[in-house]
């Protein structure tokens, strides 16, 4: 299941109607415990429908989410006019554990946001959404001494 906190679902639909009749691209930034991921904050990536998401961005994303002591987990796209099914979206080089969270917004107005991944078996299939909204939620905090440090459940 993917958990987004209620800002980055503000800041992905602000992204899509600020950037509509265009298509954005972005990063999702999070940490991961067995099947639950909660993305925590994106990197929306300055980027075009013909050239799509490079190397160069997925690896300032990696660099941006150690900093913050997250992990990349996913990519974010908005579709101008467009259901938000994968589709539309031409993703064979994306990493197989990656989350793919689809915006769709008809004539500038968002219309609903859905996430998909691939399965064990490498099928794509539709990922649950819950917005993290609760006002106690605090986001993941740095260790600044080690900030690499593993940790098992």
């Amino acid at each position: 299941m993917l958990y987004i906190t209620e800002q980055v679902k503000h800041q992905i639909i602000e992204a899509g109607i600020l950037g509509f009749p265009q298509a954005s691209f972005g990063f999702l930034l999070g940490f991961e415990k067995r099947d639950i991921r909660i993305i925590e904050k994106i990197i929306l990536i300055d980027a075009n429908e013909a050239t799509g998401l490079e190397e160069a961005d997925q690896l300032s994303a990696a660099f941006q989410a150690a900093e913050n002591g997250l992990s990349v987990l996913g990519i974010f796209f908005t579709l101008p006019n467009k259901p938000a099914t994968p589709d539309f979206i031409d993703y064979p080089a994306l990493l197989d554990y990656y989350s793919l969270l689809l915006l769709s917004v008809w004539g500038g107005d968002f219309v609903n946001l859905q996430s998909w991944r691939k399965n064990r078996y490498h099928e794509t299939v539709e990922e649950k959404i819950a917005i993290v909204n609760d006002p106690n939620y605090e986001p993941l905090a740095i260790n600044t001494d080690n900030p690499f440090s593993l940790h098992y459940n």
